[in-house]
């Protein structure tokens, strides 16, 4: 038997985390995260957001650039080209989402290259998972898998022409790149190998489930997870090439000449995979329960030794 088994819960809201510490053998993992941009932040007047958006986009001309120096290094013609797809797809939903918020006052920042769980940590949790030392991994979407918050997407596409850029584009921008889309796909890779169990729970209403649509959200993360690779081991996806078009909405397609059993077979992946829960830690409770999934730590010293690298979150 190994030294132990135990749960990690990635959450970039320490709400979320309200009761976890009533789970043996889970532990909460508080992902990185700009509070001026927050959802959970009620604290912030408009000014300090716009403020916040422009150091932002400055930050973030900054990081293209750095980022298109790194892939012109020794990088074939094609690399460059999808990077400077990237780049340019990231500065028009930037674009997009300060002309929203100026009329609306309402949409969330699209892009915060801050957030979500960074390479180092998605490295070592592949580590972890390889060695066998973890028996679940449960997930948030939005600026934990995600880079965004929210899903700027469903109000771009009716204002702007996406047709130009491919679904692999619109993929890593969610992702946060395609280095990121790459240890992303490692750390899938490794939990289908190993018979890890995993979950994404979310708060996001756009995840909410119905018997016709499954949640316009779940929807577009369906295929964000699909076009990055993060689901090649997933038997349910093996028919499907990556041109399934992330710019129409999932139940459009599927009305199209799709079986019954393909439609099914991606529905089931949503109904097993994605949960709308505004209680985290006590869905949580419940699901380690109804799935017998077993936590335990054998020794704890090696246990703490082990996962000292993990930014534990502590109350």
């Amino acid at each position: 038997m190994k030294d132990f088994k135990v749960g990690l819960f990635f959450d970039d809201s320490k709400h979320n985390f309200i009761n976890c510490e009533k789970i043996p053998n889970l532990i909460p993992i508080l992902v990185q995260t700009n509070p001026k941009l927050s959802l959970d932040n009620d604290n912030v007047n408009d000014k300090d957001f716009l403020k916040e958006i422009n150091k932002f986009i400055k930050d973030q001309r900054k990081y293209q650039k750095t980022l298109s120096k790194r892939f012109k290094r020794k990088k074939t013609k094609t690399k460059i080209g999808k990077n400077e797809e990237l780049v340019e797809f990231t500065q028009m939903s930037e674009k997009f989402n300060k002309q929203m918020y100026n009329l609306h006052k309402d949409i969330p920042i699209s892009f915060d290259n801050t957030s979500g769980i960074t390479n180092d940590d998605l490295e070592f949790t592949t580590k972890l998972v390889k060695n066998g030392n973890i028996s679940v991994i449960f997930f948030d979407i939005d600026n934990t898998i995600l880079k965004v918050n929210g899903f700027p997407y469903l109000n771009m596409k009716n204002h702007d022409n996406l047709s130009k850029f491919n679904p692999e584009t619109i993929s890593a921008f969610y992702l946060g790149g395609y280095q990121r889309v790459k240890k992303l796909k490692q750390l899938f890779n490794a939990m289908y190998s190993k018979n890890v169990k995993w979950y994404f729970i979310t708060a996001n209403p756009s995840s909410q489930k119905s018997e016709l649509k499954k949640g316009r959200g779940n929807q577009i993360l369906l295929q964000i997870l699909h076009i990055s690779g993060m689901l090649s081991k997933d038997k349910r996806f093996n028919k499907f090439n990556k041109q399934l078009d992330i710019v129409s909405q999932l139940d459009i397609i599927l009305s199209g000449d799709l079986n019954v059993k393909v439609k099914n077979k991606l529905h089931s992946f949503i109904d097993e995979k994605i949960f709308y829960t505004t209680d985290k830690c006590n869905f949580i409770k419940r699901m380690l329960k109804d799935e017998k999934i077993e936590l335990y730590v054998k020794n704890s010293k090696k246990s703490k030794k082990k996962l000292k690298n993990l930014p534990v979150y502590k109350p």
